[in-house]
């Protein structure tokens, strides 16, 4: 039994000696390797031209996961290679994605982000339209609103006092209920002297009338527009005005107009309505082509010192004749970003598939006066239109831009005086 037991253990010995030494190989075992970027995180600018490159090292075909439309890539599966750009970004937000990129055996994450325009101020300051020519503004604080008060040597002839607005008128230089005038009847003037401004084809414009008059003032306005060179003159136009809400529009336009353009816009705008868009923008653009003037003269001196005083009595000397447009333009991007298209719109510039879409995205009014000075809405459906209609000043309409007044006692310019609160 020992002999068996000695016997069946060298065999064992033997066995296990032969395969350890024998040619056979070892069955292979499969080992799953990590797909590895180049990179893994990429940073892009708002307006950003680069291509940037990330190798893939994966012995497999790779795949990429879906991505955004400003997302731009080219793969190159030879080369194991992505080539990553971006369109630009117009919004104010910066934008990022998660791009996964992946074969059969793993899987691997790129971050792309692209920059957006830095968070803008908004001053609730009173700014310039072309048209204005204000001197002065200040604040007062009236219980819980804030009272603006102005003055300017000229003012602008709105639609609500347009009527009241001519030659000789007698009115109080201060706004006593703004933007309603306070005009004064019943008084007895001298012959009525007025004189154009303008000579044209050596022709002057001076006529006698016996009394101010509205309907002789539009009647010789109108025969100095007739013969008025067609060509283009130069116009002035403002820097864009940057607003972020209905209310700071609605002061703009009340300071350097006289009336809310939000309100031809579009119904309560304010204050009743939030801006969809997160800045807004004015262009704007003033063009002067002639002013008629009355002699002071006209006046017959009255003794009534003290009503005359009371009452801040003049009477308007100067009316201004000429051309004004406005383009209100709101908008998600940043106001470089939007002035730069309006810009190239401007000049005829060809604009690319994004910058096109990039304009239809914007919620633009164009508003123009007819020519008896009421202020119109552009009805048009296309944005660039109304962006070039805006630029082709030789087609608007001449209207009566703005006046000025004399004191009635010394015939001295007097500044036009106005306040309201929000």
């Amino acid at each position: 039994m020992k002999h068996f037991i000695s016997l069946l253990s060298s065999i064992l010995i033997l066995f296990f000696a032969c395969s350890c030494n024998g040619k056979d190989d070892p069955i292979p075992v499969s080992v799953k390797k990590d797909i590895i970027l180049s990179e893994t995180k990429l940073l892009f600018e708002k307006q950003d031209e680069s291509v940037k490159t990330v190798t893939v090292s994966t012995e497999e075909q790779f795949n990429l996961d879906k991505q955004p439309e400003w997302l731009m890539l080219e793969v190159d599966q030879s080369q194991k290679t992505i080539e990553i750009s971006v369109k630009p970004n117009y919004s104010r937000q910066p934008r990022e994605v998660l791009l996964k990129v992946f074969d059969e055996n793993s899987e691997s994450y790129l971050h792309i982000s692209q920059s957006g325009e830095a968070e803008e101020e908004e001053p609730f300051i009173f700014k310039y339209f072309p048209v204005s020519e204000y001197i002065s503004c200040e604040t007062s604080v009236e219980g819980a609103n804030t009272l603006y008060h102005f003055k300017t040597k000229k003012f602008f002839i709105n639609q609500n006092i347009k009527d009241e607005i001519y030659l000789g008128n007698i009115l109080n230089y201060k706004f006593s209920d703004f933007p309603k005038l306070q005009t004064f009847e019943d008084y007895i003037f001298n012959d009525v002297t007025v004189i154009a401004d303008i000579i044209i084809d050596g022709k002057m414009y001076v006529e006698e009338w016996e009394t101010p008059s509205k309907s002789q003032l539009d009647e010789l306005a109108q025969i100095i527009i007739k013969d008025a060179p067609k060509e283009s003159k130069t116009y002035y136009v403002g820097e864009p005005i940057l607003f972020r809400s209905y209310k700071y529009l609605h002061f703009l336009s009340m300071a350097n107009l006289g009336f809310g353009i939000d309100e031809v816009m579009q119904e309560n705008l304010y204050p009743d309505k939030n801006m969809d868009k997160d800045i807004g923008l004015i262009y704007s653009y003033s063009q002067s082509l002639f002013s008629i003037l009355i002699d002071p003269s006209f006046l017959q001196p009255r003794e009534e010192t003290d009503f005359i005083l009371q009452n801040n009595l003049s009477y308007i000397n100067n009316i201004t004749y000429g051309k004004t447009a406005f383009l209100i333009v709101e908008s998600d991007g940043s106001k470089q970003s939007v002035d730069s298209i309006i810009k190239k719109v401007k000049l005829k510039e060809n604009l690319s598939g994004e910058e096109k879409l990039f304009i239809n995205s914007m919620d633009i009014c164009y508003l123009y006066f007819s020519s008896d000075g009421t202020l119109q809405k552009d009805k048009s459906e296309d944005n660039i239109n109304k962006i070039v209609n805006f630029y082709q000043v030789e087609n608007n309409n001449i209207i009566p831009l703005n006046y000025s007044v004399l004191d009635y006692i010394t015939n001295g310019s007097k500044y036009i005086e106005y306040a309201f609160s929000l």
